[in-house]
């Protein structure tokens, strides 16, 4: 969630203050990279306590959903990487960067929907 808002101030800097606007949108990849690395620490301690894919129809949903949002936002993450490449050549366009922007707001609106889902459920 924070890495969307930290690509919107990007956006908004890209206006007017592109070497603002870099900064940020490497931010926001960071950000990302963070989220999926935890999400990979989560699952290794999860299939060290013995939930897998084969090991109940829990871990074959948990798996597949969060498996198909990491592969989403690894998508997303390489979109970032290339247009914070794009940006510091000076050749990332208004569009090319709200194209990125709207696959990477979608990659972390879906997160709030995947966590109540697959997390929420006890609650």
């Amino acid at each position: 969630m924070i890495s969307g808002l930290v690509l919107f101030m990007a956006w908004r800097a890209f206006r007017s203050e592109r070497r603002e606007a870099r900064g940020l949108l490497g931010l926001a990849t960071l950000l990302g990279l963070f989220f999926v690395g935890s999400q990979g620490v989560e699952w290794l301690a999860l299939i060290r306590e013995g939930l897998t894919l084969t090991s109940s129809a829990y871990g074959a949903f948990f798996y597949m959903i969060v498996g198909a949002h990491a592969i989403h936002a690894l998508g997303g993450i390489l979109a970032l990487v290339w247009a914070w490449f794009r940006l510091s050549a000076g050749q990332l366009s208004g569009a090319q960067f709200a194209s990125v922007q709207v696959f990477w707001y979608f990659v972390v609106a879906v997160w709030p929907v995947i966590f109540l889902q697959v997390y929420g459920y006890g609650m």
